[in-house]
C-alpha cells in the first residue's frame, strides 16, 4: 500500500473513535489544504454510518417490510432442517423469479413441478393400466380360442 493510502487509513480509524463534531475539526486539521483526501475519508466516514445503522436494525422490521412471497423465499433460505432449504441453486432461481412476478394467485415453481409429475404419473399409469388390461384381454381371448379348436 503506498504511503498515501496509509495516511488515509490511519486518519479514517483515528477519525472513527471520534463523534461527528470532533471528526469534522479533526479533519480540517488533519487534512489542511488536500481536499480529495478529506473527501475520500468523509466518503469512508458515512459508509460506515450507512452500514452500522443497517446493522442496528432488527431484521424483524426489515421481515416486517418484505412481500409475502419474498417473505417466503427468505423464510425457507433461512430454515434451520437443511432438508427444508433449496437444495440447488436453480431451484432458489426459480422460486425468486416466482417471487418476482406479478399478481398474487401465481403458482410457485416448486409446486407447478409437482403438480407436473402428478400429472405425468397419472398419464404413465392410464397408459400402462390401458395396456395391461389390453394384454389381458387378449391373453384371455387366445386361451378361449385356444380351448375352442376342434
Amino acid at each position: 500500500m503506498n504511503e498515501r493510502w496509509e495516511k488515509i487509513a490511519r486518519l479514517y480509524h483515528a477519525a472513527r473513535e471520534l463523534d461527528q463534531d470532533q471528526q469534522a475539526r479533526f479533519l480540517d486539521e488533519a487534512c489542511r489544504s488536500d481536499l480529495e483526501m478529506r473527501r475520500q475519508i468523509d466518503d469512508l466516514l458515512k459508509q460506515d454510518r450507512e452500514q452500522s445503522s443497517f446493522l442496528d436494525t432488527p431484521a424483524v422490521e426489515f421481515a416486517a417490510e418484505l412481500p409475502e412471497k419474498a417473505a417466503h423465499v427468505i423464510g425457507r433460505c433461512l430454515e434451520l432442517d437443511p432438508e427444508a432449504r433449496w437444495q440447488s441453486a436453480i431451484d432458489l432461481k426459480q422460486e425468486l423469479t416466482w417471487a418476482a412476478s406479478i399478481g398474487s394467485t401465481s403458482v410457485s415453481p416448486r409446486t407447478r413441478q409437482s403438480m407436473r409429475w402428478i400429472a405425468g404419473i397419472s398419464i404413465v399409469s392410464l397408459i400402462l393400466f390401458g395396456a395391461f388390461t389390453w394384454l389381458l384381454i387378449n391373453k384371455q381371448s387366445r386361451t378361449t380360442d385356444a380351448l375352442h379348436c376342434p
